[in-house]
Protein backbone atom coordinates (compact mmCIF):
# COMPACT_ATOMS: atom_id res chain seq x y z
CA UNK A 1 0.00 0.00 0.00
CA UNK A 2 1.37 3.33 -1.08
CA UNK A 3 1.34 6.64 1.20
CA UNK A 4 -0.66 9.49 -1.21
CA UNK A 5 -0.64 13.15 -0.40
CA UNK A 6 -3.44 15.18 -1.28
CA UNK A 7 -2.77 15.44 -5.14
CA UNK A 8 -1.11 11.87 -5.56
CA UNK A 9 1.30 9.49 -5.39
CA UNK A 10 4.24 10.69 -3.36
CA UNK A 11 7.38 11.88 -5.31
CA UNK A 12 10.28 9.62 -4.80
CA UNK A 13 13.44 12.09 -3.99
CA UNK A 14 17.11 11.25 -3.35
CA UNK A 15 17.47 10.98 0.42
CA UNK A 16 19.66 13.76 1.69
CA UNK A 17 20.59 15.12 4.74
CA UNK A 18 19.82 18.69 6.34
CA UNK A 19 20.55 20.54 9.50
CA UNK A 20 17.96 21.34 12.22
CA UNK A 21 18.18 23.37 15.39
CA UNK A 22 17.41 21.64 18.72
CA UNK A 23 16.15 23.92 21.56
CA UNK A 24 18.52 24.41 24.48
CA UNK A 25 19.74 21.36 26.49
CA UNK A 26 16.61 19.43 24.90
CA UNK A 27 19.32 17.35 22.42
CA UNK A 28 18.13 14.39 24.06
CA UNK A 29 14.78 15.02 23.78
CA UNK A 30 14.66 15.81 20.08
CA UNK A 31 17.06 13.01 19.09
CA UNK A 32 14.41 10.41 20.93
CA UNK A 33 11.03 12.28 18.94
CA UNK A 34 13.08 12.34 15.89
CA UNK A 35 13.52 7.94 16.28
CA UNK A 36 10.43 8.10 17.01
CA UNK A 37 9.18 9.87 14.32
CA UNK A 38 11.26 7.27 11.90
CA UNK A 39 14.26 9.61 10.84
CA UNK A 40 17.79 8.78 10.96
CA UNK A 41 19.88 10.99 13.27
CA UNK A 42 23.65 12.00 13.51
CA UNK A 43 24.78 14.39 16.64
CA UNK A 44 28.57 14.38 16.86
CA UNK A 45 29.78 13.96 19.93
CA UNK A 46 32.81 14.89 21.37
CA UNK A 47 34.59 15.30 24.98
CA UNK A 48 35.14 18.84 26.66
CA UNK A 49 37.28 19.51 29.96
CA UNK A 50 34.39 21.52 31.83
CA UNK A 51 35.42 22.17 35.65
CA UNK A 52 38.25 19.68 36.18
CA UNK A 53 35.36 17.28 34.55
CA UNK A 54 34.88 15.59 31.40
CA UNK A 55 31.93 15.74 29.88
CA UNK A 56 30.35 14.37 26.79
CA UNK A 57 28.64 17.28 24.67
CA UNK A 58 27.54 18.01 20.68
CA UNK A 59 30.12 19.15 18.30
CA UNK A 60 28.42 21.59 16.59
CA UNK A 61 26.04 22.86 19.51
CA UNK A 62 22.90 23.92 18.61
CA UNK A 63 22.50 21.05 15.26
CA UNK A 64 21.63 17.73 14.55
CA UNK A 65 21.60 16.07 11.46
CA UNK A 66 18.78 14.24 10.19
CA UNK A 67 18.47 12.20 7.11
CA UNK A 68 15.29 12.94 5.04
CA UNK A 69 13.93 9.44 3.32
CA UNK A 70 13.33 9.16 -0.27
CA UNK A 71 9.63 9.98 0.20
CA UNK A 72 10.83 13.75 1.15
CA UNK A 73 8.72 14.42 3.95
CA UNK A 74 10.15 16.77 6.08
CA UNK A 75 7.15 19.06 7.67
CA UNK A 76 6.94 16.52 10.62
CA UNK A 77 10.87 17.35 11.82
CA UNK A 78 9.50 21.31 12.60
CA UNK A 79 7.05 19.80 14.82
CA UNK A 80 9.32 17.41 16.62
CA UNK A 81 9.74 18.00 20.23
CA UNK A 82 12.46 19.62 21.26
CA UNK A 83 13.42 21.00 17.87
CA UNK A 84 13.33 25.03 17.23
CA UNK A 85 13.10 24.26 13.41
CA UNK A 86 15.26 23.49 10.15
CA UNK A 87 17.91 25.62 8.53
CA UNK A 88 16.52 27.01 5.71
CA UNK A 89 17.45 29.26 2.89
CA UNK A 90 15.31 31.70 0.41
CA UNK A 91 12.69 29.20 -0.98
CA UNK A 92 12.04 27.94 2.35
CA UNK A 93 12.91 24.30 2.22
CA UNK A 94 15.39 22.92 4.29
CA UNK A 95 19.12 23.53 3.22
CA UNK A 96 21.09 20.04 2.17
CA UNK A 97 23.97 19.01 3.44
CA UNK A 98 26.13 17.25 1.10
CA UNK A 99 26.56 13.01 1.73
CA UNK A 100 30.16 13.71 1.52
CA UNK A 101 30.56 16.42 4.78
CA UNK A 102 28.63 13.65 6.32
CA UNK A 103 30.20 10.57 5.27
CA UNK A 104 33.26 12.74 6.21
CA UNK A 105 31.98 13.55 10.00
CA UNK A 106 30.70 9.49 10.09
CA UNK A 107 34.26 8.73 9.51
CA UNK A 108 35.76 10.25 11.84
CA UNK A 109 32.85 9.14 14.45
CA UNK A 110 33.23 6.12 16.85
CA UNK A 111 30.32 3.80 17.26
CA UNK A 112 29.22 6.33 20.58
CA UNK A 113 28.95 9.41 18.14
CA UNK A 114 32.32 10.36 19.66
CA UNK A 115 34.20 12.23 16.84
CA UNK A 116 37.91 11.60 17.19
CA UNK A 117 39.27 15.15 16.31
CA UNK A 118 43.12 15.45 15.06
CA UNK A 119 45.30 16.71 17.73
CA UNK A 120 45.82 20.70 17.58
CA UNK A 121 49.38 21.45 17.84
CA UNK A 122 50.68 25.33 17.97
CA UNK A 123 51.82 25.79 14.50
CA UNK A 124 53.63 29.23 13.28
CA UNK A 125 51.38 31.16 10.75
CA UNK A 126 52.67 30.05 6.96
CA UNK A 127 53.53 32.85 5.09
CA UNK A 128 51.31 34.83 3.16
CA UNK A 129 47.78 34.37 5.31
CA UNK A 130 46.26 37.86 5.43
CA UNK A 131 43.00 38.93 5.21
CA UNK A 132 41.69 39.11 1.80
CA UNK A 133 43.92 35.68 0.40
CA UNK A 134 42.43 33.22 -0.65
CA UNK A 135 43.06 29.55 0.75
CA UNK A 136 42.84 25.88 1.21
CA UNK A 137 42.10 24.18 3.86
CA UNK A 138 44.39 20.99 4.18
CA UNK A 139 43.51 19.59 7.43
CA UNK A 140 40.10 17.95 9.10
CA UNK A 141 36.61 17.68 8.12
CA UNK A 142 36.76 20.66 5.40
CA UNK A 143 39.85 19.28 3.91
CA UNK A 144 39.72 20.39 -0.03
CA UNK A 145 37.32 23.37 0.69
CA UNK A 146 37.94 26.85 -0.93
CA UNK A 147 37.82 30.17 1.45
CA UNK A 148 38.70 33.67 2.09
CA UNK A 149 40.71 34.94 4.78
CA UNK A 150 39.00 37.27 6.87
CA UNK A 151 40.88 38.65 9.73
CA UNK A 152 43.26 37.27 12.31
CA UNK A 153 41.37 36.59 15.55
CA UNK A 154 44.09 34.95 17.61
CA UNK A 155 48.29 33.65 17.60
CA UNK A 156 47.86 30.68 14.46
CA UNK A 157 44.11 31.44 13.79
CA UNK A 158 42.15 33.20 11.42
CA UNK A 159 38.58 34.06 10.61
CA UNK A 160 37.74 32.69 7.14
CA UNK A 161 34.93 32.52 5.05
CA UNK A 162 33.70 29.16 3.24
CA UNK A 163 31.13 28.20 1.05
CA UNK A 164 28.99 25.11 3.17
CA UNK A 165 25.43 24.59 3.32
CA UNK A 166 24.45 26.40 0.41
CA UNK A 167 25.64 30.12 1.91
CA UNK A 168 28.88 31.52 3.10
CA UNK A 169 30.12 30.98 6.74
CA UNK A 170 32.62 32.35 8.88
CA UNK A 171 34.70 30.02 10.42
CA UNK A 172 37.87 30.39 13.06
CA UNK A 173 40.24 27.50 11.98
CA UNK A 174 44.35 26.97 12.87
CA UNK A 175 46.68 28.63 10.25
CA UNK A 176 48.28 25.11 10.59
CA UNK A 177 45.03 23.84 8.69
CA UNK A 178 45.58 26.07 5.34
CA UNK A 179 47.65 26.74 2.64
CA UNK A 180 47.73 29.95 0.35
CA UNK A 181 46.21 29.18 -2.81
Amino acid sequence: MSRRGRRGPLRQVEPYWTVARYLRGQHRLALAALALGGFETFMPLMRQLVALHWRTVPLFVPYVFIRVGSDGIWRPIERTMGIAGLVKFDDDRPARCPNSEIARLLSMAGPDGMVRLPSAQPQRQPRGISPGVRVMITKGPFSGFQALCVEQTAEARVAILMQTLGAPRRVEISTGSLRVQ
